[in-house]
């Protein structure tokens, strides 16, 4: 059975995906907003101060169990982005009526924004025998050399320039999942041991820094500066860290569920369902920043929170569909 722990964990990091998504279409960084309502945007930059971490982790997850390269891993990865895809294209034809070479490039993620995260995974997925064969042939001396430069190089053009290189793209890039790969292979080869910390200890240090960032941004953006949004973006160090402090927090749980282990198999069904350019800004963003706009602040929050779970159990239910055609086809 595969750690429950770390399972949960992947379960919570896709909710907190969702949670960065909320605002996706919402302003926050722009000091009028700051001004205009001041207290509910302290606490959507506290919900994006504990939510960016969510595609950091992930990557980490990878790491931290290793990925194996094999051809039906890979073909069942690409089975469920066609399945999800080809499902939202005939959504849209019924509901259009027509067909659209928009919603046709959406299906095979020629569009830049199509399921970058997949897009960057396949990447990662593809170096991965190199990657790993790296890990192994290395002294931890050397690892860690390497390990350094690589993030140093990521700090300087990737955040603190954070154009300074285009194929960086502030972590959206299978460049920064290759290091945050090799950083949890690290990690847990030659620190996770050593780490004696609790699970509260090690969560709680994780939503300080989260609160840190709010408080930082939220100041920066009242005072009229507009580099609040680079503290949150996946390649910022501080990030890292709190993706990291996240992982060896759950790491330190112990306990087995089936229900768990199952309900971990679909979570990239729920970034497949909601993230899909054809939802995402213009129904699931849209949405939520329309609520945002029109309804008080506690009701903003249940509606988002419907919606969320909404989409969360939804696409756990299809992807049994999914997983059930797999099955049938190349079981």
């Amino acid at each position: 059975m595969r750690d429950s722990n770390m399972e949960l964990l992947r379960l919570f990091a896709m909710f907190l995906v969702m949670l960065v998504h909320v605002l996706l279409l919402i302003p926050i960084h722009d000091g009028i907003l700051v001004n205009v309502c001041p207290k509910s945007v302290s606490c959507l930059y506290i919900l994006d101060g504990f939510s960016v971490v969510c595609v950091n982790v992930f990557v980490l997850l990878s790491g931290w169990f290793g990925i194996s390269l094999k051809k039906e891993s890979l073909l069942k990865l690409l089975f469920q982005v066609f399945f999800f895809s080809l499902l939202i294209f005939l959504f849209f034809c019924l509901k259009e009526g027509m067909f659209s070479w928009q919603v046709v490039s959406t299906i095979f993620m020629f569009n830049h924004n199509d399921y970058w995260f997949v897009k960057a995974y396949i990447g990662l997925y593809l170096l991965s025998p190199a990657l790993n064969m790296f890990v192994k042939n290395l002294t931890q001396t050397q690892f860690k050399t390497i390990l350094i430069l690589l993030l140093s190089f990521q700090t300087i053009y990737g955040w603190i320039d954070i154009n300074g290189v285009d194929w960086i793209a502030g972590g959206y890039s299978a460049y920064s999942f290759m290091i945050l790969y090799l950083l949890a292979r690290y990690v847990r080869k030659y620190m996770a041991d050593k780490i004696s910390f609790s699970f509260i200890k090690l969560f709680f240090s994780y939503l300080l820094i989260g609160l840190f960032q709010a408080i930082v941004g939220y100041l920066l953006t009242s005072f009229g500066y507009s580099v609040s949004g680079r503290l949150f973006t996946y390649t910022n160090p501080i990030v890292i860290i709190q993706s990291l402090l996240l992982v060896l927090a759950f790491s330190k749980l112990n306990f087995k569920s089936r229900i768990v282990n199952i309900l971990s198999t679909s979570c990239l069904a729920i970034y497949l369902f909601h993230g899909n350019e054809l939802i995402l800004r213009p129904i699931y963003g849209k949405m939520i920043a329309d609520w945002f706009f029109q309804l008080s602040f506690p009701l903003f929050c249940c509606y988002t929170f419907f919606i969320i779970m909404f989409f969360y159990i939804f696409a756990i239910v299809i992807d049994r569909i999914r997983i059930f055609l797999w099955n049938r086809i190349y079981g």
